[in-house]
């Protein structure tokens, strides 16, 4: 039971620092005053601004009550790991291998916390003087993000391509 415990602790002490770092609590602060300010009827005089405000609180609760959620069940099953009933080994291994993959994909968002980093993107790929070989790079580079576009599950599409005149393209715009 002791390594499971160790193994709880150090994904604890992880979420801990994640929930630090992506500012959690703010969020839910933040959240809750968008909610008082939904909750005020005067609010629905200005349609747009009541719907701006909706969409902003859906966004703050997607991405805070995961991480809330995280660690509240990390923090309940490490007290009951404490109470040292082996009875539950098994259960326990099985809800902490469980957080555990639940941190690892939430441990995404981690990287997206710039001010930026919920807008969406474009890029522009472009072959320029360099003849064959630099269309052809271009390309690579184009089925290079949109690979890891695709792994990301980040939703693409391909605005304008236009192809090289032996191989590769000539510029391509993703968004």
């Amino acid at each position: 039971m002791q390594p499971l415990l160790k193994h709880l602790h150090t994904l604890q002490a992880d979420v801990l620092t994640a929930y630090t770092q992506l500012a959690i609590d703010a969020k839910v602060a933040q959240a809750n005053d968008v909610e008082a300010e939904l909750a005020q009827p005067e609010i629905w005089n200005n349609p747009t601004y009541a719907q701006e405000k909706s969409k902003q609180l859906a966004a703050l609760n997607t991405m805070a009550q995961p991480w809330v959620t995280l660690k509240a069940q990390v923090s309940d099953i490490a007290e009951l790991m404490e109470l040292g009933d082996e009875s539950w080994l098994t259960e326990f291994k099985g809800q902490v291998e469980a957080l555990d993959a639940e941190f690892a994909s939430r441990k995404k968002e981690l990287l997206f916390n710039g001010q930026y980093d919920d807008h969406n993107a474009i890029i522009r790929i472009s072959a320029g003087v360099g003849g064959t070989d630099a269309q052809d790079f271009a390309e690579m580079l184009e089925r290079m993000y949109l690979r890891v576009a695709e792994r990301s599950s980040i939703e693409t599409s391909i605005v304008t391509r236009s192809a090289g005149e032996d191989a590769g393209v000539k510029t391509s715009v993703i968004e």
